[in-house]
Parts: C-alpha cells; structure tokens; sequence
C-alpha cells in the first residue's frame, strides 16, 4: 500500500532556523522539498567529504583487507590524506615499473654497458645507435659506418651502429636510456620493494575503515543539514521549509508546532508535486521488500503499488523457470546455511519449493535422464507451452482489469476490457500458430469486441471524428504488441526446457564412459556434479532475468507503470 501523503508548510523566525531543523530532524518525519538550488555550503566540508570517500574506497579494497591490528589516529582527515597519497604513489610506481620493464626487454638482447661513455663518445662526434634489423636486411647494409651484431631472436639483429656522422637506418632504433641494463634492473627491484613497503603502510589503517565510514556518514548528514538551512525561503523576518510527511505521522507535526511556537500549513499534494513514496507491505507480501530495494525499483506516488500481483507472479515464474525438484532441493540447503536476514531466507524456501513443485509435476530430479521419476500430472507436463500462454494471458489481462476498475467511472474504463478480450484473442492466436491446436471461434469474437471497446472507449466524446482516429491509431499501435507480450511467456518453458537439456547432456556424456574401475566411476560423477552445478549457477540468473522482467516490464506497461517515483526519504 503506498502511504497517503500530505505537503507541510513549516514558518519560523529567521534567528530560529537551524533550531527548527535541528528538532525536525529529531522528528525524523518531514521530507524536505528542495524547490531551490542550495547556496554554496563552506567548501572544506566537502573537501573533507571527497577526501574520505576516496580514503573508505581505497581501504575496501582487496589488497588492502587485513585483521585487526592495533592502530590509535589522532587526526583522521590527515590520516585520510597520508592514505590516498601512498595509493597514488603506488599508482604512480606501478605505471613507472611497467615503463622500467619495457626498457628492460629492450635492452637485453644488447647486453649491460656504461650509458656515460657513450654519451662522452658522442661529444667527440662519434655516434653509437642501438637498431633492431631483420636477418636478411642486415647483411646488405654497408656504408661509412661499423655494424655489430651483439645477439638475434627469430631473425631479428640487435645491432650496434658506430660513426662519426649523425646517421639514421630505416629500422626501428632503440633509445639509449639514462641507467645501465643493470641499474635498470636494481631500479626495478627497489621500486618494487617500496610499492610492497605502500601497501603494507595503508594495510596498517584497513582495521579503522569502519572509524572512517561513521565520520563520512556524518559529514553527509551536516551537509544535507546545511543543504537544508541555506535552501530554506524567507519572507519578512521569518523562514519557511516545504516537505511531505506520511498522513499518519502528522499529528506529531501538530504537536510540535504548539511545542515550538511554529506556524504550519498543511494541504493536499498539487500535480505537479515531486511527491514521493513510502510503501507500506502487507505482511503476507514483506518478503518480496528485499527483492524491490535490491533491483531499486520504487513506483511513483500516483501509481500503483503491485507487490502483491508481483509477490505471487515471481512464485509462480520462478517455479517454472528452475522446474526442477533437485536443483530446488540443493537451493533449499544452500538457504539453510545462508547468513542472511530472516525475510530473505523466507522467500528462498518459498521458490526453492515452487521449484521442487513444478519439478515433480514435471518429472524433472536433476534432469529428466538421471532418475527418471515419473511425471505426478502428466498432461500437464505435455501442455507446459500452452500453460505458458495461459499466464501471460492471465497477468496482462489482470493489468488491464485493474485500470479499468481504477478508471471506472470514466467511460473510457470499456478500453481497457477491450484490451483485456483482445489479449484472450492473443492466447488462442498463440495456441493456434505456434502450437498448431485450432483457433476457437469464439476468440475471433473476442478480438471485434475488444477492438470496438477499444477504439469507442480511447476518443474524445467532444470531438468524435478527431477522437475516432486517435482511438484507432491507439489500436494499431499496441494490438499487436499485445500479441507478442502473450506470447514473450514462452521463456518460462525454454529456460526450464534448456536447463533439463544442460542437465541431460552432462548425464549422457557422464554414461557414454565404460566404467570399469573406480577411476571410471569417479570420473561419470564429476561430470555429472559440474552439470548440475552449472544449472544451480545459471538459475537464479535466469529468475532475475526473465522472472523480474515478465512483472517489471510486461505487465507494468500493461497497467501504466513507470517506476518512475522518489523514494521517501525523511530529514533525519
């Protein structure tokens, strides 16, 4: 249920401004609307903010995760600094080491030699060049000039060039670096000794990251506080904040204001209100809550809340999709050893044993080949197709059932049962082209209904022949979409279909082996093991993937669903 709100006018005496934030935001209640850019706040908090951000991120790092060691800092924004100054040091010195080695690899196929006394012939106008040439190049280069080959690999020279002129081969020439091939490589090593002795310093402040996390939230509370004060509108000597609060809270706003000798105005949300939303889950649909903030999908404050229609969906979606009673179970002990909270863990039994159930209906214990149980239903086993077309045909049409009840009793609610007959239309249609049952009679009626309820139901009674066209271009818009929505229910058949396929060909390759010894048999078995771990893998992708989306894009387009709202977020 999403939560009726109510937009709150908050006056104040300008001398009380940061006293009444500070009380609003021990009421934890009022959302606030910025409706202007805040004024720019003093730059060192930010500076700090950034500066701690790049500090938690740096110590989340993998290489930098350690136990606790003892540690006491007496100044955390400095500690904050000495930690991205090693990192960016490390950084600096990888790029470096990288840049060391290239020369390295160079310079090894001409040897160690002093860098300073050829840079002392060069001042006595003798020059020396370091070329890389082809094998067969080599031999036919002759001139005012000394060549010496020093080594090869795969027919390539490295050669020594020596002249008293300034020459230049049309072959790739290697620089003459600043360090010996052996203080190169000393180089190398101290180098790398320093980026080990780096990440051992940040290593020692890993255990504080929590320290760091506490005061970067902090911070971002006292920005959101000024935020707040400097956005805060002011008329004569008072100020006022504008925000929403949940209809059911506001008699704690009433209270204070009598407290706090505020003055306050309270009204109904305009149109145009950035409006936002707090859900409030029934209890029976609570364990579908987690999935809604890990996807961050929040519907808009005018829309409708559907996590009930999505709860008992997804049960049914994620059933089909892994519609195997072995991988079910494996699910079912993997949750029992999960550490995780209590409503996760109940909506991981409530799928692993939709999963187990369509499974049995199914015949399907880790693939069709292994066990070989027996289906419980068997038509529905050899109807799954069709079953697939009958859900989608179910949701979408109850997406549109539900705008028209919601529409109702606007005339233009008959459009949406006309698109509810037209989908039933789709659901015969699919039967008949891709199944090839025959078309029942009656769905071609289905479709004329629809399509006239549809077409009367979209135009403007104001303007008929202006309404008509846009009813009809309506039509032709989205009927047959309608029909390819129907018909998109298909993958909860294919993705379980593919799993029992993985399954079976790994049980197959695993019995085409002549076990004649324990070798043999240990050998079947680990081919059979990965088969079935590549399923249990590829299932919950496959729930996200296509169970997710049947409800997020399917059906929400059906019933005008944008997840397009803000979610409630009170000044706390």
């Amino acid at each position: 249920m999403i939560v009726k709100m109510k937009k709150v006018f908050i006056f104040t005496q300008s001398k009380d401004a940061e006293l009444t934030l500070e009380r609003l935001r021990s009421l934890g209640i009022l959302h606030i609307e910025y409706k202007d850019i805040p004024k720019e706040i003093d730059s060192n908090l930010k500076q700090n903010i950034l500066l701690l951000k790049e500090a938690i991120d740096i110590l989340s790092m993998k290489e930098f995760k350690v136990s606790n060691t003892n540690i006491c800092i007496f100044d955390i924004y400095k500690t904050a600094e000495h930690i991205i100054n090693c990192f960016k040091r490390i950084k600096y010195l990888e790029e470096y080491l990288l840049n060391l080695k290239s020369q390295i690899h160079e310079l090894e196929g001409f040897g160690d030699f002093d860098v300073d006394s050829i840079l002392k012939l060069r001042e006595k106008n003798i020059f020396v060049k370091l070329y890389k040439i082809p094998a067969n190049e080599f031999k036919k280069l002759k001139g005012d000039f000394v060549l010496e080959k020093i080594s090869s690999y795969k027919n390539i020279c490295n050669v020594v060039l020596i002249s008293k002129k300034d020459i230049k081969l049309p072959f790739p020439e290697v620089n003459i670096p600043k360090l010996s091939l052996s203080k190169l490589k000393i180089r190398l090593i101290e180098d790398r000794a320093v980026i080990n002795s780096l990440k051992e310093e940040i290593k020692k402040y890993s255990p504080l990251i929590n320290i760091f996390k506490e005061k970067y939230n902090q911070l971002l509370k006292e920005l959101e506080f000024y935020n707040t004060l400097n956005s805060m509108r002011e008329v004569s000597k008072l100020k006022f904040i504008t925000g929403f609060v949940p209809i059911d809270k506001l008699d704690l706003i009433i209270k204070s204001k009598d407290e706090y000798n505020w003055g306050i105005l309270i009204k109904d949300p305009e149109k145009d209100d950035l409006v936002p939303t707090l859900i409030v889950y029934p209890r029976f649909v609570k364990i579908i809550e987690p999935l809604f903030k890990f996807l961050d999908l929040t519907p808009g404050y005018r829309e409708l809340d559907i996590s009930p229609i999505f709860l008992i969906f997804f049960i049914i979606f994620c059933g089909m999709l892994i519609s195997d009673a072995g991988i079910g179970l494996v699910f079912i002990f993997i949750t029992l050893f999960l550490k995780i909270n209590k409503t996760y863990k109940k909506l991981f039994y409530i799928l692993s044993l939709c999963g187990i159930f369509f499974g049995l209906l199914s015949g399907t214990f880790f693939g069709q080949e292994l066990f070989k149980i027996k289906p419980l239903a068997q038509k529905f086993s050899s109807n799954l197709e069709t079953f697939c077309f009958f859900i989608g045909a179910v949701h979408l049409s109850l997406a549109h059932l539900w705008k028209s009840i919601i529409k109702f009793p606007d005339f233009s609610f008959i459009s949406d049962i006309g698109w509810s007959l037209i989908i039933w239309t789709g659901f015969f249609l699919a039967n008949s082209l891709i199944l090839g049952k025959p078309f029942l009679v009656f769905g071609k009626y289905f479709f004329i209904l629809g399509s006239i309820l549809v077409i009367i139901g979209s135009f403007d009674r104001k303007n008929i022949l202006k309404g008509l066209a846009i009813g009809l271009k309506e039509f032709l818009l989205n009927v047959v979409s309608s029909f390819t929505d129907v018909v998109s229910y298909i993958r909860l058949f294919a993705v379980g279909l593919a799993s029992v396929a993985i399954s079976d060909a790994f049980v197959k390759m695993a019995f085409y082996i002549n076990i004649k010894n324990p070798i043999d048999f240990l050998i079947a078995g680990i081919i059979i093991i990965i088969g079935q771990l590549l399923n249990v893998l590829l299932s919950p992708l496959g729930v996200l993937v296509h169970g997710v989306r049947l409800n997020v894009l399917e059906f929400c387009n059906h019933l005008g669903i944008r997840w397009e709202g803000i979610e409630y977020k009170p000044f706390k």
